[in-house]
């Protein structure tokens, strides 16, 4: 008499094929929720919270949105057109430089005449916080010191009646000239580095344009020999902004800051007060204060 066997070979198949669907289904679900770098022209690790038009709806940050136009990357920022050259994750910083300057004439200027209040939004800041510990000094939690970093600085185009000698005062000359102005009396035409006070400011001088660029030490430092072309080569290179007060909660009053290690932290205003100027914090206080945790 044969034997009688069960038959499990149609079962084992079965959970074969459950598993599998279910595994591509996981798979799926995985891919989906990942989101990839996008890369346009030079930058290659465009990731949140930036993200490129055309990247899947859950990746990155919609008011983070970038172009890719003509292999370059572009960020419209209250309507206006900048090029991103760069994107420092570690610092929360993005460098652009106005889309209306072109690298081989120096006669070329930003389209948009601006200061750095112009750039300051809940998305960008013309600053930034670092906390920096002075435990060779006054002992490892005893204080710490937190600075404003500033990152943009200010150049103002003057057109003037009378010739001004001075190493604040760059003369715009081959490149500008001062002919466009409605003042025929304005004959002489210069770029003021760094600064807008009333002694800097000469009474022969009229304001034309402002812009902003890089504040990075070393970069703009003036100096007697300085020429146009130098000007014209810092606004290629851009200014910077950061995006690190974006990342806090916004359900906390709150400011957000780098320490040294460039680890994020947000702790509430509470722990500020009327000296911020000074930038003297003690750490019980922000501890005290309570700090709030983010991504």
């Amino acid at each position: 008499m044969d034997e009688v066997r069960p038959c499990y070979t149609g079962f084992v198949t079965l959970m074969v094929l459950v598993l599998l669907q279910i595994t591509c289904r996981a798979d799926d679900n995985y891919t989906n929720s990942t989101c990839f770098p996008s890369s346009c022209g030079n930058l290659r690790n465009i990731s949140t919270p930036f993200r490129l038009t055309g990247d899947p709806e859950n990746c990155g940050d919609k008011r983070y949105s970038l172009y890719c136009e003509n292999n370059i990357t572009v960020l419209y920022l209250f309507s206006r057109k900048y090029y991103v050259h760069e994107i420092n994750y570690p610092l929360y910083t993005i460098r652009l430089a106005d889309a209306g300057i072109q690298r081989d004439n120096c006669s070329s200027i930003p389209s948009y005449s601006l200061t750095s209040y112009d750039l300051n939004s809940p998305l960008f800041s013309t600053a930034y916080y670092r906390l920096k510990r002075n435990e060779s000094l006054l002992g490892r939690n005893s204080l710490s010191t937190l600075t404003r970093i500033e990152l943009t600085k200010l150049i103002i185009y003057l057109n003037c009646a009378n010739p001004v000698t001075s190493h604040l005062y760059v003369n715009t000359a081959p490149c500008i000239n001062a002919t466009n102005t409605s003042s025929s009396s304005l004959k002489h035409s210069y770029v003021l580095v760094g600064g807008s006070t009333a002694l800097q400011l000469r009474a022969s001088c009229q304001i034309e344009q402002m812009f902003v660029t890089s504040n990075k030490a070393g970069m703009f430092d003036g100096g007697n020999n300085m020429s146009y072309v130098s000007v014209h080569n810092q606004l290629l290179h851009g200014f910077e902004l950061s995006w690190l007060d974006a990342v806090r909660d916004p359900q906390n009053e709150s400011r957000c800051y780098l320490d040294d290690s460039k680890q994020v932290h947000c702790v509430s205003l509470c722990s500020y007060n009327s000296e911020v100027d000074n930038h003297y914090y003690g750490v019980e206080a922000i501890e005290q204060c309570g700090e709030i945790n983010t991504a």
